[in-house]
């Protein structure tokens, strides 16, 4: 459905199409070119900021995504020693490797 806008000088101008193309020639019939390139200026501007927001917003999730799957691996190496310890005979070395692979993987991201 079109929009319509209603200006201070009594007339009125639909919307159709593109609303950024719309208020571009809106602005330019109105105000005039400067105007016009002013708005297509900041406009992109604000698209460049979204473009890198979006960008650090994804790098941050990768980021959390290697920190969850860092404290499952912890989470199971805790579940291994468990295991290990409820056994009637313990093994030393290997209760020990594990333990020191989840010091390890928990350290190196500290």
């Amino acid at each position: 459905m079109a929009e319509t806008v209603y200006l201070n000088d009594g007339s009125m101008d639909v919307i159709l199409g593109d609303k950024g193309d719309f208020l571009e020639r809106l602005l330019r019939e109105k105000l005039g070119d400067d105007v016009a390139r002013c708005f297509t200026d900041y406009v992109s501007e604000l698209k460049e900021e979204l473009a890198e927001t979006q960008e650090i917003s994804e790098d941050q999730e990768r980021s959390a995504d290697g920190y969850l799957q860092m404290c499952r691996d912890a989470r199971d190496a805790f579940q291994e020693i468990c295991y290990l310890l409820e056994q009637p005979r313990i093994n030393r070395k290997e209760l020990q490797e594990i333990a020191e692979r989840g010091y390890n993987d928990l350290n190196e991201n500290l």
